[in-house]
This record gives structure tokens, C-alpha cells and sequence, in this order.
């Protein structure tokens, strides 16, 4: 179950030699997520994994900190980059909102 603020989601970690990260991330984790120009922080919550590796792909509870930035963009099915600066570092897809 989700929280007003919670959705789920499949994320794929880009390869180190595809731009992203060296290293893996954890719970707790907070990059930035955009939907197309909306953009709001938030944290990820790996689901029944202890971390999740550059190329890796798995599902994710995200924690965002203003959903309202994304209005009626969030909704299931919709696509999604995550960013740490201006590094886009994954993408992923909506899957329970």
C-alpha cells in the first residue's frame, strides 16, 4: 500500500559506461525525478533487495517530497528519469500511484 506521497515503480540503473553511477545505491537514496520538465526530490525504498547496481532494474517504493509538482502527469504507466544534478543516473515507469 502507498501513502498520498509514495508510488511505486520499476527503476533501471544506468551502466557506469552509459553515464551512470560507479556504485550502487541503497534505500534511503534521494536523486532527484522528473517527469518530463516537473520535477520534484524524493527517496527511494529498494523492495526486498539490500542495494540495486548500475544496469540493475528492480522495484522501487519512491518517497517523493512534492508530488503535487507533478499534478496530473502522476499516474501509472507514465516514464521517468532520475537525476543527480544535471546526471540523469535511471529511468523507470510508474507502476502503482
Amino acid at each position: 500500500k502507498v501513502t498520498m506521497h509514495e508510488v511505486k515503480a520499476v527503476l533501471t540503473l544506468l551502466r557506469t559506461e552509459e553515464g551512470g553511477r560507479a556504485t550502487a545505491i541503497a534505500s534511503g537514496y534521494r536523486p532527484s525525478f522528473y517527469i518530463g520538465d516537473l520535477q520534484t526530490d524524493g527517496a527511494i525504498e529498494l523492495l526486498g533487495v539490500d542495494q540495486q547496481s548500475p544496469g540493475q532494474t528492480m522495484n522501487v517504493r519512491i518517497r517523493l517530497l512534492h508530488p503535487e509538482n507533478f499534478g496530473k502527469a502522476l499516474v501509472v504507466g507514465v516514464a521517468f528519469d532520475a537525476r543527480e544534478g544535471t546526471k540523469t543516473i535511471g529511468s523507470g515507469k510508474i507502476t502503482e500511484v
